[in-house]
């Protein structure tokens, strides 16, 4: 007899509740391994639903803060879609005539921005602004109560003589209003003349990585920044709360891990008798090995294949099994839940390899047990 066949023996035996202790051991990897991936998948779709909304209110994907590089270099690169001059600062506004102030943020674009598909789709600007202009939404000019006429005064910080940095005052005439649809053109922003001194290169591409790449090969000295590592403090949080979720069910998968230990080495001792007529055959301990070993593989292995399957399907008919639940315990409000799920093979396949070896060795530990078999004491023990 093989020692496939004589694991599976022992897996699905009857003798002693056996069978039990093993549909115990499967289910529990089963109903661990698809509450895993079925959260992690939830969580995948939801981090990705908000660092989307977070990319959204971004003005560019990259931006190069520092660094002579042209723009005509820039737009060469493969995956880029454009490029922009753009020049951006905190201020504050004053309608000189009431005393109104609010804080702001002071952008300038360069006209071929302002004049692109992206912005002239979605906006309405009164003109390009000189050095002495600016034009805001009708939201902040309720703020600051500006009725057109009244004297404007800018607030910015500038490199002082002696200080890092010093605030300095300047009247602005009013340009006019805009208006647009795009977040990046929200209350809170005066459009101004692009500042040349501080002046910033805005990217816009899907594949960051890849252009950040291509712009360090021969400019290493630059400080670039992308979207996600300006809002690193929230892609940090996604990420950490991910690994909480791993560590949390990974005790789960421990104590599964514990308990098919036991059982294995309950089987062994179960076992000694025939493993002593085994070797009075004239088997080796290392084929009787492999019977315990693969039979505690046998049943990791049909724990992990069905719950990965399970967990695979339970992501994919998450809002359905919402909405069933809504139905039959009469919870209107689930009807209205749509979650967003994103299945990651890569993230499957790495938690299934991970689990597969911790338990490997767990059940390694147990069988080896069966090399310390004497065929006399096994044989006497067996009788009593």
């Amino acid at each position: 007899m093989t020692p496939f066949k004589t694991a599976f023996r022992y897996s699905f035996s009857k003798a002693r509740g056996q069978r039990l202790s093993t549909m115990i051991n499967i289910s529990g990897l089963m109903l661990g391994l698809s509450a895993l991936i079925t959260i992690i998948s939830v969580m995948n779709g939801l981090g990705n639903m908000q660092l989307q909304t977070i990319r959204d209110l971004m003005t560019f994907d990259i931006v190069i803060k520092s660094g002579d590089i042209p723009l005509d270099e820039i737009r060469k690169i493969e995956k880029v879609e454009d490029a922009f001059l753009f020049s951006e600062a905190p201020a504050v506004i004053v309608d000189k005539t009431t005393g109104k102030s609010t804080a702001v943020i002071l952008r300038g674009y360069d006209e071929n921005y302002m004049k692109s598909k992206r912005v002239y789709s979605s906006a309405k600007f009164a003109d390009i602004c000189s050095d002495d202009e600016v034009q805001f939404s009708r939201i902040l000019a309720n703020a600051i109560v500006f009725i057109q006429g009244d004297s404007l005064e800018l607030i910015q910080l500038v490199k002082g003589k002696t200080a890092t940095a010093v605030p300095a005052r300047r009247s602005v005439n009013f340009k006019g209003f805009f208006n647009s649809s795009l977040t990046e053109f929200n209350s809170n922003v005066v459009v101004g003349a692009l500042d040349k001194e501080n002046v910033c290169v805005g990217i816009f591409t899907d594949d960051t990585v890849y252009v950040k790449e291509c712009i360090r090969k021969n400019n290493s000295d630059i400080e670039i920044v992308d979207w996600k590592q300006a809002n690193m403090s929230l892609y940090s949080a996604l990420l950490l709360e991910k690994v909480l979720v791993y560590i949390f069910l990974g005790f789960i998968f421990l104590v599964i891990c514990i308990n098919l230990k036991n059982s294995t080495g309950r089987l062994v001792l179960k076992k000694q008798a025939e493993c002593a007529v085994m070797r009075a055959m004239g088997c080796s301990k290392q084929f009787i090995f492999m019977q315990f070993f693969i039979q505690g593989l046998l049943i990791c292995g049909t724990g992990i294949v069905t719950g990965t399957l399970l967990g695979i399907t339970l992501s994919e008919n998450v809002n359905f099994v919402l909405h069933f639940a809504g139905n039959v315990f009469n919870k209107p409000e689930l009807n209205f839940i749509i979650l967003p799920v994103i299945v990651s093979v890569k993230e499957i396949v790495i938690t299934d390899i991970v689990i597969a070896l911790i338990t490997a060795v767990f059940i390694f530990t147990a069988s080896k047990k069966i090399n310390g078999l004497q065929i006399t004491e096994a044989i006497k023990n067996a009788g009593h």
